[in-house]
C-alpha cells in the first residue's frame, strides 16, 4: 500500500532557535570596536535560512546568513552551524529575508561554514525527504543524515564538476537471450511507459526462475538510451551477489550503494552519481535516497522483503518512497516478485497498479514438483524427531548419486536452538533478553540472539542450581554435522550470518557452490532467493513450521513467501526439480498453497482474513514501543499515553498497551500500543495526540512506527 499522494504535503512553518534551546555563550569580549554605518550595512546579514539538523526534534534552525555565504546557501546546501556547544553540519530547507524570522534579528546566531558550491542534495531528493519526515513523523534532520552518507556530510569542501562535463553510464552489449512471451509483453509495456514519461506502478509477477531480471536489464537499457537514468532497489545487496554480477557485466558503470562498504567508498561512488558519472544505481534500502538526476525508471526487486523497511529511526518503508520518487520524477515504477506483498497484490487486484504475468521458465525449465514430509507421522515411525526424514534422504541419496547438487534450508542459526534444565524444566534465557539461549558449537557459546551476548554455556541449572542442563532444538550447524554423518566424504557449505561473521567469504562459498566443488548448501533465508544454480534438483525444507506460529499478523504470509522462494530454487534449467518440505502442520493454507504453487490462491484467501480483522491493506496500522530499565515506570507511561491517544480516537481503535512479543530486549522492558484505523485521515488526529503527549520520564523512550511490518 503506498503512501498519500506527496503533493499534498506542505512544509511546516520552520522554528527558529530559541536561546535557551541551544544555550548561547556568552560573548568572551564585553567591548567591541565601533563600526561606521557603511561598514555596519556591508556586514549585517539581510537573510536567514532554516537548517534540519540530524537531531532528534521535529523542527529546524533558523540561522542569520553572513553576506559571504549568502551565493551557497540555496535549499539543498550543506552548512556548518553552532548548535549548544556543537558544531553540528545540517542541510538548509529555505532561505528567506532575516525580517521573517519569528526570532528578531540579533538573536539569531550566524552560519559557521557553507562549505559547497553547489547543492548536496537535488531538488527531488530533498522533496522525497520532506514526505518522508512527514509521512514517517519521523524528524526531518534524522531523514536528510539517513540520505546522505556520513562521508559526505563531514567533507570539508565539494566543489562543483568541471565545465567539461562528465562521463555517462556505458552500456554493454545484452546477452543474447530469448524472451518468453510473457517477458516480452511485459517488457513492451514497461517501455511504452518510458517512451511516454508516464508514471505507471506495474507488478511484475512472475514465478521463480521466469526472468524478472532480464526485463529489468533490458528496461534499463532503454532507459539510458534515453538519456535518464535507473534506480534498482534490492533487498539486501549482499545476499544477492549473482544478480549483482549480471547487472555490472551489462551496465559496467553502475555505481552500487550499500551500508558495508567503507565510508570512503561508499562516499565515492555517492559522488559519481550526484556528479552524473554513473547513471544507473542499485542498492538497499537507503539507495532510494540517491542523488540522481533525469530519473527515468524506478525498480523495486522482491518488493514483498520486510528489510525495505527500516527498523530503526528513521522508520520508513523504501518500497512506498520508492514510488512516491517515480510519481515526482513522472516515470514508471516497476515492483518485481514471485510471491508480491498482499499490499501490492490488491492495489494491482483494484486497478491502482497494472499488473503483469510472467507465468513460465525459460527454455525447458520447469517449475519443481513439491512434495510434503508430515513430521507426525515420520515422528512415529521413526521413534524420535528426525532432522532429516526418510524421504528427504532418499532424494539426497539419488541426488548425488546422479552428480548433481541440494539446498537444504533450515531459519535457523546456531547448533541447538534451546537450552532446558532436566530437573525443574526452566529453560535457560538470556539475562538482558526475554530470549532463550541457542547453543553455538562453532564457538562453544551460548548466544542470545537479541543482544548477541554469548557466554559458555552452563552445565548446572541457574534456577535450580542442582539440574544438568542438555541441548534441544536444531539449527544449521547441527544439520550441517547430520549432513557430514550420512554422507560421509561429500563437501558441504554453510551460510548464515555466524559463518560470515565467523570469516566465511559469501561470493567465495558461492563459487565453490557453483562450480561443484562442493555438492550441498544448508543455510538460512539468506540462501532462499537471488540463487540460480543449473545444477540443483534438491531442495529440502527442514523445518517450514519456524515463523508459521509467530504472534504477528503476518506469519502466515512470510512463511509462504518463503518457502515458495526456497523451493524455486530446484530444477532452474533443464533437469527436472523436486523440492521436499517437513512439516507439523501440512494442511495450514501457506504450506497447502505452497505445495500448489498457487499464490493467487493463497492471496485470496488471506486477503479474504485480513479484511475480517481491519488489517492492511484495509486498514493503517501505527505502532508505538514504550521501553525502559524499570517495568513500573514504563507501565505506567505506556498506559497514560495510550489513555492520551484513546481519547482521540473517532473511527480509529487504539489497542494496548501489552507486552510485546519479546517483552525485554537489551535490559529494556517493551509495551505495545497498537493504532488501527480504516484510512490514513482517521490516523491523523491520533498522531497529532502522541505529538503533544506529555513527554516520557527519565530512562523511557516511545518510538512511534507507520505502517509497521513486524509485531515482535
Amino acid at each position: 500500500m503506498w503512501p498519500e499522494d506527496p503533493a499534498t504535503w506542505r512544509p511546516g512553518i520552520a522554528l527558529p532557535c530559541r536561546r535557551r534551546t541551544l544555550g548561547w555563550p556568552r560573548l568572551r569580549n564585553s567591548v567591541r570596536p565601533a563600526m561606521s554605518p557603511s561598514d555596519a550595512t556591508a556586514t549585517v546579514p539581510q537573510l536567514a535560512v532554516a537548517v534540519a539538523l540530524p537531531v532528534p526534534l521535529p523542527r529546524t534552525f533558523d540561522y542569520a546568513v553572513p553576506p559571504e555565504f549568502e551565493p551557497r546557501v540555496a535549499p539543498g546546501h550543506r552548512v556548518e552551524a553552532p548548535f549548544g556547544s556543537r558544531r553540528l553540519h545540517g542541510i538548509v530547507l529555505r532561505r528567506f529575508p532575516i525580517a521573517e524570522s519569528e526570532l528578531p534579528p540579533e538573536r539569531l546566531r550566524p552560519l559557521l561554514a557553507a562549505p559547497d558550491d553547489e547543492p548536496l542534495l537535488p531538488p527531488p531528493v530533498l522533496t522525497l525527504c520532506r514526505f518522508c519526515a512527514r509521512y514517517y513523523h519521523n524528524p526531518i534532520g534524522e531523514v536528510l543524515a539517513a540520505a546522505v552518507p556520513a562521508a559526505i556530510r563531514r567533507r570539508k569542501r565539494r566543489k562543483a564538476p568541471p565545465a567539461l562535463g562528465v562521463p555517462l553510464a556505458t552500456v554493454a552489449s545484452p546477452a543474447p537471450v530469448t524472451l518468453t512471451t510473457g517477458q516480452r509483453e511485459a517488457l513492451a509495456a514497461i517501455e511504452a511507459d518510458l517512451a511516454a514519461s508516464r508514471f505507471q506502478v506495474s507488478l511484475l509477477q512472475g514465478v521463480t526462475g521466469s526472468g524478472k531480471t532480464e526485463v529489468y536489464l533490458r528496461a534499463i537499457a532503454t532507459t539510458l538510451a534515453a538519456g535518464r537514468s535507473a534506480l534498482l532497489l534490492v533487498p539486501e545487496i549482499a545476499l544477492t551477489p549473482q544478480t549483482l554480477a549480471r547487472i555490472r557485466a551489462r551496465f559496467p558503470d553502475a555505481a552500487v550503494l550499500h551500508s558495508q562498504q567503507s565510508q570512503r567508498e561508499r562516499g565515492d561512488n555517492w559522488e559519481r552519481v550526484r556528479r552524473g558519472a554513473a547513471r544507473v544505481v542499485v542498492g538497499p534500502r537507503s539507495a532510494v535516497f540517491a542523488p540522481l538526476e533525469r530519473l527515468g525508471l524506478v525498480i523495486v526487486d522482491e518488493e514483498h522483503e520486510p528489510s525495505y523497511k527500516q527498523d530503526s529511526a528513521p522508520r520508513y518503508h523504501a518500497r512506498d518512497l520508492a514510488i512516491v520518487r517515480a510519481r515526482e520524477a513522472r516515470c514508471p515504477v516497476v515492483l518485481g516478485s514471485a510471491t508480491p506483498s498482499l499490499e501490492s497484490w490488491h492495489n494491482a487486484r483494484t486497478g491502482r497498479y497494472r499488473r503483469l504475468l510472467l507465468t513460465e521458465r525459460p527454455g525447458a525449465a520447469v517449475l519443481p514438483a513439491v512434495e510434503v514430509v508430515d513430521l507426525h507421522e515420520e515422528t512415529r515411525a521413526v521413534k524420535g524427531f528426525p532432522f532429516i526424514s526418510r524421504r528427504l534422504e532418499r532424494a539426497l541419496r539419488a541426488c548425488l548419486q546422479r552428480g548433481e547438487q541440494a539446498i537444504l534450508f533450515l531459519n535457523r542459526r546456531g547448533f541447538s536452538t534451546f537450552l532446558q534444565c532436566r530437573a525443574c524444566h526452566e529453560v535457560l534465557t538470556c539475562p538482558r533478553c526475554d530470549l532463550a539461549l541457542t547453543y553455538h558449537q562453532s564457538r562453544a557459546r551460548a548466544v542470545c540472539h537479541g543482544c548477541e551476548r554469548a557466554d559458555p554455556p552452563p552445565t548446572r541449572c541457574s534456577a535450580c542450581g542442582i539440574g544438568a542442563v542438555h541441548y534441544f532444538g536444531f539449527g544449521t550447524e547441527r544439520i550441517e554435522q547430520e549432513l557430514a554423518l550420512r554422507f560421509p566424504g561429500v563437501r558441504c557449505c554453510r551460510l548464515d550470518s555466524d559463518a560470515l561473521a565467523d570469516g566465511t567469504d559469501l561470493a567465495e562459498t558461492l563459487e565453490r557452490f557453483r562450480s561443484g566443488e562442493a555438492q550441498l548448501l544448508v543455510g538460512t533465508q539468506m540462501i532462499a532467493r537471488g540463487l540460480d544454480f543449473p545444477n540443483v534438483t534438491v531442495v529440502g525444507v527442514i523445518s517450514a513450521d519456524t515463523a508459521l506460529n509467530l504472534p504477528d499478523f503476518r506469519a502466515a504470509e512470510r512463511t509462504f513467501q518463503l518457502l515458495s522462494q526456497v523451493t524455486g530454487r530446484a530444477g532452474r534449467a533443464g533437469l527436472p526439480g523436486l523440492s521436499i518440505i517437513q512439516t507439523f502442520s501440512p494442511g495450514h493454507p501457506a504450506i497447502a498453497r505452497a505445495v500448489a504453487h498457487d499464490t493467487d490462491g493463497f492471496i485470496e484467501q488471506e486477503l479474504r482474513h485480513r479484511e475480517r480483522l481491519g488489517y492492511p491493506p484495509f486498514g493503517r496500522l501505527a505502532r508505538i514501543v514504550t521501553s525502559g530499565r524499570r517495568e513500573r515506570s514504563t507501565l505506567r507511561h505506556a498506559e497514560s499515553l495510550t489513555a492520551a491517544l484513546r481519547a482521540h480516537a473517532e473511527t480509529a481503535q487504539v489497542l494496548g498497551p501489552a507486552p510485546c512479543p519479546i517483552s525485554k530486549l537489551k535490559d529494556r522492558h517493551r509495551f505495545m500500543t497498537l493504532i488501527k484505523a480504516p484510512t490514513r485521515a482517521a490516523l491523523e488526529p491520533l498522531l497529532q495526540a502522541f505529538d503533544h503527549a506529555p513527554r516520557p520520564p527519565a530512562g523511557v523512550r516511545c518510538a512511534l512506527e507507520i505502517d509497521p511490518v513486524s509485531m515482535l
